[in-house]
Parts: C-alpha cells; sequence; structure tokens
C-alpha cells in the first residue's frame, strides 16, 4: 500500500466530486506558514497541543455552515 502525506490526500479530495466538499482540518505541532507551503485545500488548522473543545466547536461550525 502506497503511503500518501497530508499534502496528497488534500489534493486527492480536491480532485474527487465525492470528497471535494469534506472540510478537512489539519492537526499539527507545525507552525500554519510551514503547513501552507506544503498544502492547500484545507478548512482550518488546529495547532498541537489543542483542547478537545477545540475541535467540538469546529465540527459544529461545519455542520451549521453546511445546513445553511
Amino acid at each position: 500500500m502506497p503511503v500518501v502525506d497530508g499534502a496528497a490526500l488534500l489534493a486527492a479530495m480536491s480532485a474527487s466530486p465525492d470528497l471535494a466538499s469534506v472540510p478537512v482540518v489539519v492537526m499539527s505541532s507545525l507552525p500554519e506558514a510551514a503547513i501552507a507551503e506544503r498544502c492547500s485545500g484545507y478548512a482550518a488548522i488546529l495547532r498541537k497541543p489543542f483542547r478537545v473543545g477545540e475541535v467540538l466547536r469546529l465540527v459544529e461550525q461545519f455542520a451549521r455552515s453546511r445546513k445553511a
């Protein structure tokens, strides 16, 4: 099975009609600038360490925006 990094996964999702609209949250200890150099197409970034409340807030935010 080939190894797929985050950038490749985001590119594949963007190219898929079934997955292109799924919001992706990147969870990383790297600064956002470093992530932006390697990846595009993500909806948000959570810096590690993060709190569960931050994850739940983003899930709720994306769920609300999909209903609108």
